[in-house]
């Protein structure tokens, strides 16, 4: 068994290992689809990929982006002297730029174990997926609309998405770059699947997806205004969505923070499946 950077080659086992349980790391799938699943020397779009072998069978990779996330995938817990070196040698040597672990939480403690350094923030979450079949039909409250976002939509729905990356996504004691969070929501609104609601003449709710890998879409950035929740308004948006979603053969996944019990809800009721334990840690860079 052996840790190595990804090769050419491994580009198509790689694959055929991931779609396995697709669900779990659709953050790393999505990566190597929009790289048609090539690999250069280790190189996947803006981050590099390192792949464990044994007996010419795949049984981990990890990847780092150059912002500092990292992204492991293993069929175990690294657990063994030659897992647990390499880990500690390739964590630490990034170490400086260091920023982020996601995954299915028992492999995010993994990598913990190697970084030497408690982590400055942690989330914890659910895992869900989602079973369908789900309704092509909808009920939509009163006075209700949903559309299909495009680019073109960028300042209409500007302020949702902001109020959204404020209370979502933003660490405590960080401050919102509304420069570099307008062309984050551009690149979504240009490459993801997203529908918004209107009431009264203004957007006051939304949904959509945020990493398209093989089969599956994982959803994010559900949101609604706080004076509208409990309206039924996000059941509403994810209806579209996952109706949209499923006529184009594609399964939805998505994770929810374990203390919005709303939403736990509400994705029990829409047939979601429960998965299990994930993470994101965060370290100060």
């Amino acid at each position: 068994m052996n840790w190595r950077p990804a090769r050419r080659k491994s580009g198509k086992l790689l694959m055929s290992w991931l779609k396995i349980d697709e669900w779990r790391h659709v953050a790393l799938t999505s990566r190597l689809k929009d790289a048609g699943g090539v690999v250069r020397f280790g190189q996947i779009g803006d981050g590099r990929l390192w792949i464990r072998e044994n007996n010419n069978r795949i049984e981990g990779s990890i990847y780092i982006s150059r912002f500092g996330v990292v992204l492991p995938a293993f069929d175990r817990e690294a657990s063994d002297s030659g897992d647990t070196e390499f880990l500690k040698k390739l964590i630490r040597s990034r170490r400086d730029r260091l920023f982020s672990v996601i995954g299915m939480e028992n492999r995010v403690l993994d990598i913990e174990k190697q970084i030497g350094e408690a982590a400055s923030d942690v989330e914890s979450y659910r895992m869900f997926t989602g079973e369908g079949p789900f309704p092509t039909s909808h009920d939509v409250p009163p006075g209700l609309s949903i559309h299909r976002a495009s680019s073109s939509d960028l300042d209409r729905l500007w302020n949702l998405e902001k109020a959204y990356q404020i209370e979502e996504i933003l660490r405590p004691g960080s401050r919102l770059n509304e420069r570099s969070g307008r062309r984050f929501f551009l690149n979504t609104l240009k490459n993801q699947e997203v529908y918004y609601a209107i009431l009264g003449g203004r957007p006051v709710a939304k949904a959509g997806t945020n990493a398209r890998g093989w089969t599956y879409d994982q959803i994010g950035g559900v949101y609604v205004l706080p004076k509208l929740r409990c309206n039924d308004i996000a059941r509403a948006v994810m209806d579209r969505l996952l109706s949209a979603l499923q006529t184009s053969g594609r399964r939805p996944c998505l994770f929810v923070k374990n203390k919005n019990l709303p939403a736990l809800k509400l994705y029990e009721k829409l047939g979601f499946r429960d998965r299990g334990a994930f993470r994101i840690s965060y370290w100060s860079v």
